[in-house]
């Protein structure tokens, strides 16, 4: 029986772990979520309207538990970077079997993929584009690529402060208005089927680092067609500043970019 830990209870990630909960062979969850259920949440959440106000995580443990009650569940209500709870973060990812990331926020993303290079631990990330006109999912295994590879190879940069700039549907969390324009239901629950499969793939010992995107619409400039999906052959990036490091300690991101900035520098200071 397999062990799952997942961050994130959004949109996105309720409709990922609804999923895998039903195949029988999870028998034990770990859930982390510091976030309210908001109003503005409940036309893409599966969470209804009587949870507004409460925590997404407690909220999503009687989900969950409503339909296999058989399931164990671990919760953890603290942002993933949380210094206070990163001994039970990181006891509970040495457990398990492999990891579901399903947040947006970059920085979150990046601890998530140390956390798990740390531990040896295979994961999957879904990302909905901005607008739900597509979506990434990506697969990660000791050893292969990491999420910093994966971004470097696919050259992401957020859009500049300028209306006359093409809005970025790469960054539906950035600080740009043109890059937070929501996603449907549909979109989100389209990308989440895949983002569940490719984690039950892990399950089924199918181990081999991936990422596709898949178009959900026609996009002028963007996507040619829709629903043809485009695998994106990330390889290892022997510079990263994740991959190159040793897996026996967390990345600090701030003090990784420090030391790059020094090293291009040639060693002046900034």
């Amino acid at each position: 029986m397999a062990h799952l830990v997942q961050v994130g209870l959004g949109s996105g990630g309720m409709s990922v772990i609804d999923m895998l909960v039903r195949d029988l062979r999870i028998s034990k969850v770990t859930l982390i979520e510091p976030d309210l259920l908001k109003p503005h949440n409940l036309p893409r959440h599966l969470l209804s309207s009587d949870n507004v106000g409460k925590s997404k995580l407690l909220s999503a443990v009687k989900w969950l538990k409503d339909r296999n009650a058989n399931l164990e569940i671990v919760s953890i209500e603290a942002f993933l970077q949380d210094p206070d709870k990163q001994e039970q973060i990181h006891k509970a990812i040495k457990d398990a079997n492999f990891g579901v990331c399903a947040v947006d926020n970059e920085e979150a993303k990046y601890q998530w993929c140390s956390l798990m290079r740390q531990h040896g631990i295979p994961w999957t990330l879904g990302e909905v584009l901005s607008g739900g006109i597509g979506g990434f999912v990506h697969t990660f295994v000791p050893g292969g690529p990491c999420y910093a590879c994966a971004c470097s190879y696919l050259k992401r940069e957020g859009p500049k402060d300028s209306k006359d700039l093409e809005p970025d549907y790469s960054n539906p969390s950035g600080q740009v208005e043109e890059a937070r324009i929501p996603a449907s239901f549909a979109s989100i629950q389209s990308i989440a089927s895949l983002h569940a499969l490719a984690t039950l793939d892990l399950l089924d010992a199918k181990i081999v680092p991936s990422s596709f995107l898949l178009p959900l619409q026609k996009v002028e400039g963007i996507f040619s067609e829709s629903l043809k999906k485009i695998v994106v052959n990330v390889s290892k990036n022997e510079n990263c500043l994740f991959c190159c490091r040793s897996t026996e300690v967390v990345a600090d991101v701030d003090d990784l970019l420090q030391k790059k900035l020094k090293e291009l520098s040639g060693g002046l200071g900034l």
